[in-house]
């Protein structure tokens, strides 16, 4: 046996090193998972609640309001919603990225398909009448 292999065995034993067991790691992943689909969730409700307000802001009252089109837009989006779902999106993609095989997609990607499937989700939020 090598010294360097003598000296890793003496330091576990001196220091009482155990390894985890596999219960810890299937934990582990499984609260992982949940925090990723609980993300998720949270972005298609955030999502839903952004296309009930972008669908039921009255359109024509910016004609009375003396300001353009895109100011009217600009003081009607729903900021708090859009900003919730940018943090819900991060976070989905930061726990996605500590899962087994997530290092192996690109950011974009992971992102993309966050967006995309909570507002998926958002849309049938809305139209189901839960939003």
């Amino acid at each position: 046996m090598s010294d360097f292999n003598k000296k890793i065995i003496e330091k576990i034993k001196e220091e009482n090193i155990e390894p985890y067991p596999k219960w810890y790691f299937l934990f582990k992943n499984f609260l992982i998972w949940l925090a990723v689909g609980l993300s998720l969730l949270l972005g298609s409700v955030a999502s839903g609640v952004a296309i009930f307000q972008i669908q039921h802001t009255d359109w024509d009252l910016y004609q009375y309001l003396n300001r353009g089109l895109l100011e009217f837009v600009i003081l009607m989006l729903p900021y708090f919603w859009l900003a919730f779902l940018i943090v819900v999106t991060g976070a989905a993609y930061y726990y996605f990225r500590h899962t087994e095989r997530g290092y192996r997609f690109s950011a974009l990607l992971v992102i993309v398909a966050s967006i995309l499937v909570s507002v998926a989700g958002g849309s049938v939020l809305y139209h189901s009448g839960l939003s």
